[in-house]
């Protein structure tokens, strides 16, 4: 599957800060008022695959694939308010950037299915690698960040049908989740 999608944001940044020192009292204050402008182009691609084989009459096999890469280029502007008419543009926060999520997961599972008792058991190996280039406004040089993360993810179910309209089961499942854009941005 494709999903395509164009964002633009404008938000108003006022807040009214206060520092205190050490003994309670007020050291000084500052306030920020800031105009905030995102675009950003997204882009995600999905693809899964799952095979299903029967091993005996009570036993069965899935493997299964996921893929996905999703894809974000922005550029967030900010702008400090200098007064009713006038903003400059803040160069330290302002910046083009251009990041990259791909996710892969493989595995397996088994299921033992017999008489009212349901147990199912599998592994898969998740893998994000996570690809951002940032570049302030201000000056030519980038921040690249490249990392890879890998993870087992078991999983176990065990679910037991009492009688026609009782039963009691119980699993465990790990999950990891991908950063948001917003995480790799700094």
């Amino acid at each position: 599957s494709y999903v395509k999608t164009n964002v633009t944001e404008d938000n108003d940044i006022n807040n009214f800060l206060e520092f205190y020192n050490s003994a309670g009292s007020l050291d000084s204050t500052r306030q920020i008022d800031q105009d905030n402008n995102n675009v950003a182009e997204k882009d995600a691609y999905k693809f899964n695959a799952t095979y299903n084989e029967p091993l005996s009459k009570s036993i069965g096999a899935s493997v299964f694939f996921n893929w996905s890469k999703r894809e974000q280029v922005g550029d967030v502007m900010v702008f400090d308010k200098l007064g009713t008419e006038t903003n400059i543009q803040n160069t330290t926060l302002s910046r083009n950037y251009v990041n990259t999520i791909d996710y892969n997961r493989v595995g397996m599972s088994l299921r033992y299915s017999k008489d009212g008792i349901n147990v199912t058991t599998g592994l898969a190996q998740q893998r994000f690698n996570i690809t951002g280039n940032v570049k302030r406004v201000i000056d030519a040089g980038n921040v690249v960040v490249e990392r890879d993360y890998n993870t087992l993810i078991p999983y176990t179910s065990v679910d037991v049908d009492l009688s026609r309209n009782s039963s009691i089961s119980m699993s465990y499942v790990k999950n990891v989740a991908e950063p948001r854009i917003e995480d790799l941005l700094p």
